[in-house]
């Protein structure tokens, strides 16, 4: 894959397939200082954050111009004519007379049918009854609804650490209790904070002109934000997931 002239321009990726930068349902968004390829965001998967436009397709890649309106194709269909039956009778003088059949009606051109939609793939109905064993304790139902989701959500593009994974975290309080969490459930909450980050980043972007000179003042305190959540940038396992102030 040849990059474009200027990595910086999302046009210029449009032409370039097998990427984000050439699928309909990649929009371009603000680019920061320490970019070095077009930024966006998916519209059909939100939760990816910011999407380089180089990321390779995923099975929902849409490529730009690849659908073209045939009106030849699309045209009227006509209405096959039936058949036209002659009437045989007989008449006064006893002879067998032919009744002139009347004109077929002309056809009438419609519009072709409407595409039948696909039907959905046969899925198990969820179960009525989950067996959680005998400990059903209040942390140990959320626990198994947060695996749950984590396996029906599409995962994010962002990656812990390889020798952190199965690690354990502590949380200790002044009476000497000690709380353990899994630190995967650690690097889930970083992982979404970082994504409520990047698209509240968006959002200022796209409402510069309503914001006025209060845009600058919260790009700030977005930043200073960034700033503080650096000493967790220890965990990802890719160094342009990283926390950075501006």
């Amino acid at each position: 894959m040849d990059a474009p002239d200027d990595p910086l321009d999302p046009e210029e990726w449009y032409g370039v397939l097998g990427v984000c930068g050439s699928c309909i349902a990649w929009k371009p968004g603000a680019t920061r200082p320490d970019d070095t390829r077009a930024i966006g965001s998916c519209k059909l998967r939100p939760e990816m954050g910011r999407v380089p436009a180089d990321l390779p397709k995923c099975p929902k890649y849409m490529q730009r111009g690849g659908f073209t309106y045939d009106p030849a194709r699309a045209g009227a269909t006509t209405r096959k004519r039936s058949k036209t039956l002659a009437v045989v009778r007989r008449g006064e003088d006893g002879q067998m007379h032919t009744r002139p059949a009347r004109a077929p009606a002309p056809s009438v051109p419609r519009s072709a049918p409407p595409p039948v939609p696909l039907p959905f793939p046969d899925r198990a109905p969820p179960p009525k009854d989950i067996d959680l064993g005998e400990l059903t304790s209040l942390p140990v139902i959320r626990q198994a609804l947060v695996e749950l989701l984590r396996a029906e959500l599409p995962a994010s593009r962002r990656e812990m650490l390889a020798r952190f994974k199965g690690g354990r975290i502590e949380a200790h309080d002044g009476a000497g209790q000690v709380e353990t969490r899994r630190i995967e459930w650690f690097f889930s909450a970083i992982d979404r904070l970082a994504t409520s980050l990047d698209q509240l980043e968006l959002q200022l972007d796209r409402h510069a002109t309503k914001l006025g000179d209060t845009k600058p003042e919260l790009a700030d305190a977005l930043s200073r934000i960034r700033g503080t959540l650096t000493t967790f940038n220890v965990l990802f396992q890719h160094k342009e997931d990283h926390f950075k102030s501006k």
